[in-house]
C-alpha cells in the first residue's frame, strides 16, 4: 500500500503541475493562435506529456512552480515507516508517542495523524479504483474493435490498392498497410500499434470520388508518418491515470484535436495548392456523411465533431509556410515554455537543507546521546521509562529542521552530509544516512554563523525540554574550524 500511496502522492503533484502548464499552452496558443503553424500548435502539447509523464525535473529559479512553492523532492524531513521493536531498535518517529512523551501537542498531532492517513487510503482506493474501471473498459472497447476488424478482413478492390501505394510512394513510406473495408467502423481510421491497417467504412466507396479517398488516405498516412498511434496511447494511458483531474482531460483532448489539423497540414503538403479546396469539401462531405462519428481510443481518425471542422476549414483556406521571423518566434516561445513548465521549482530554505558550504567552517556542533542505564544492554530495555531515553529519529530530524531554520548553510551528521534529497532511517541501534550506518552518539555539525544558530535552538526550546525530561544528553558547542 505504501507504494500505491507514493505512486499517487507523484500523479497528484504532478497533475497539479500540469494543470498550471494547461493554461500557460491555451493562453500561448491563444495569442498565437494565426502566426504559428498548425503543427507548433499540436508539438506544443508534447510539454504536458513529458510534464505528466516525467515529475521529477530539474529545478529552475525560472520554474513557474516557484510561484506555488510545489516541491516533488523526498527530504530528510520525510517520515519513515520504520515497524519498530522496543527493546532491540531505536524508536521511528511514527512511535514517538509510544515512548512516554504525550504532552497535549503531541496527542493532538498523532489524532491528526490518524486522520490524515485513513483519507489517504480511502483516496488511493477511489483512484485505483477509477484507473480499473476506466482501464478495463478501453482495453474491452479496443478488443472487440480488433476481433470484429480480424473476422472481416475484406480488403476491397484492386484500384484502391493501386491508390494506396500511389499515396505511400509520394510519402516515403514503405511499411506494409493494408486497407480493410468494415461494417463497424463509422470514420476511416488508422489502427494498430505494430501492424498499422487502414480502416474504411464499407459505405464510403459508394459515396466518395477517387480524389477525396485519396486526400484521407493521405491524411491517414500522415498519421503513420508522425507516430500519432503510438502519441495516442500515451494520451489514453494519462488520461487513465488522471481521471479525476479535467483541466488534464480537457488539455489531453486538445492535443487530439490540434493533431488531426496537423495532420491536414500534413496532407496538405503532399497536393497541389488548387487541390485544397477540394480537400476541404472531403472534410465537409464526411461530416455529412457520418455526423456522429463513432471515435475509437487508440485510433488516428479523419472525422472529428463539427466545433472543430470550423477551426480545420479555417486552416485549410489560409494554409501557407510560416514567414521565417515566425518560426523563430515558435522556437522561442516553445523553449521558453518548455523551461518555466518542465522544470521543479526551488526548495525554500525553510523546506529543504541548504547543500551551499559555508566558506569560514563556522557553527556549532550539537551531541545527542542516550540516557545513561546503570550498565543495561540495549537488549534488556523493557521499562517505558527507559525506552524513552533512547534517541529517536524524531530528535534528529526535528533538531536538523530547526537548526536548518535558523540559517544553517550545511548540515553534516557523523560527517555524513545531509542535503533535501537525503533519507534517514532507522536500522536496529543505528541510523542509516545516504546508504550509510551511524552509531550513538549522535554528533550533528551546523555551518553557519554559530551565535545565531546557538540562540536559535535555545529560544525555540520546546525540545531541549523533552530531551531534560527524557533524560537524553544535549549538549551545544560553537566552533571557529568544523
Amino acid at each position: 500500500m505504501e507504494v500505491l500511496t507514493s505512486i499517487f502522492k507523484g500523479i497528484l503533484l504532478s497533475s497539479a503541475m500540469s494543470t498550471v502548464l494547461v493554461i500557460i499552452i491555451l493562453f500561448m496558443k491563444l495569442i498565437f493562435k494565426n502566426k504559428f503553424s498548425a503543427n507548433w500548435h499540436y508539438c506544443i502539447w508534447f510539454l504536458l506529456l513529458l510534464r505528466l509523464i516525467i515529475p521529477y525535473a530539474p529545478k529552475s529559479s525560472f520554474s513557474i512552480y516557484n510561484t506555488f512553492n510545489w516541491t516533488i523532492e523526498n527530504s530528510a524531513f520525510e517520515e519513515e515507516n520504520n515497524n519498530t521493536v522496543y527493546e532491540k531498535v531505536r524508536i521511528s518517529e511514527e512511535n514517538v508517542e509510544d515512548i512516554g512523551v504525550t504532552t497535549k501537542e503531541n496527542i493532538l498531532k498523532y489524532e491528526k495523524e490518524i486522520k490524515i492517513k485513513g483519507i489517504k487510503f480511502y483516496c488511493v482506493l477511489l483512484w485505483i479504483t477509477g484507473v480499473l474501471t476506466i482501464g478495463i473498459y478501453t482495453i474491452a472497447i479496443n478488443v472487440k474493435l480488433y476481433i470484429r476488424v480480424k473476422r472481416e478482413e475484406y480488403e476491397g478492390e484492386e484500384w484502391i490498392h493501386i491508390l494506396l501505394d500511389d499515396c505511400k510512394h509520394k510519402m516515403n513510406i514503405r511499411k506494409s498497410i493494408p486497407i480493410i473495408i468494415s461494417n463497424n467502423i463509422s470514420t476511416p481510421a488508422l489502427l494498430g500499434l505494430i501492424k498499422p491497417k487502414l480502416l474504411l467504412p464499407k459505405d464510403i466507396l459508394d459515396n466518395i470520388g477517387y480524389d477525396q479517398l485519396r486526400y484521407i488516405v493521405f491524411h491517414e498516412l500522415s498519421h503513420y508518418k508522425r507516430k500519432d498511434i503510438f502519441v495516442r496511447w500515451i494520451n489514453v494511458i494519462l488520461k487513465i491515470s488522471h481521471w479525476f483531474n479535467p483541466v488534464v482531460w480537457y488539455g489531453l483532448n486538445k492535443m487530439s484535436d490540434d493533431c488531426e489539423i496537423a495532420c491536414d497540414e500534413k496532407a496538405l503538403s503532399y497536393i497541389k495548392k488548387e487541390e485544397h479546396k477540394e480537400y476541404g469539401y472531403a472534410i465537409i462531405n464526411l461530416l455529412e456523411m457520418y455526423s456522429t462519428p463513432k471515435w475509437m481510443m487508440g485510433t488516428a481518425g479523419m472525422t472529428t465533431g463539427k466545433t472543430l471542422v470550423k477551426r480545420r476549414i479555417e486552416m485549410i483556406s489560409k494554409y501557407r509556410k510560416s514567414p521565417f521571423i515566425w518560426r523563430v518566434v515558435a522556437i522561442v516561445m516553445f523553449t521558453i515554455i518548455g523551461i518555466i513548465g518542465l522544470t521543479n521549482g526551488e526548495l525554500n530554505k525553510k523546506d529543504s537543507f541548504m547543500i551551499i558550504e559555508d566558506k569560514n567552517n563556522t557553527g556549532i556542533i550539537v551531541t545527542l546521546s542516550d540516557k545513561e542505564m546503570e550498565g543495561k544492554e540495549y537488549e534488556e530495555l523493557i521499562d517505558p521509562e527507559d525506552i524513552k531515553g533512547i534517541v529517536n529519529i524524531a530528535d534528529i530530524t526535528h533538531t536538523m529542521t530547526n537548526l536548518n531554520n535558523g540559517g544553517a548553510t550545511a548540515i553534516y551528521l557523523n560527517d555524513e552530509k545531509v542535503s533535501e534529497i537525503s533519507k534517514i532511517s532507522v536500522e536496529g541501534m543505528s541510523f542509516v544516512v545516504n546508504n550509510k550506518r551511524i552509531n550513538h552518539p549522535f554528533i550533528i555539525k551546523a555551518l553557519g554563523d554559530s551565535e545565531n544558530l546557538k540562540s536559535y535552538l535555545e529560544e525555540n526550546n520546546y525540545m531541549i525540554n523533552v530531551f531534560q525530561q527524557r533524560g537524553i544528553g544535549f549538549k551545544i558547542e560553537t566552533s571557529e574550524d568544523l
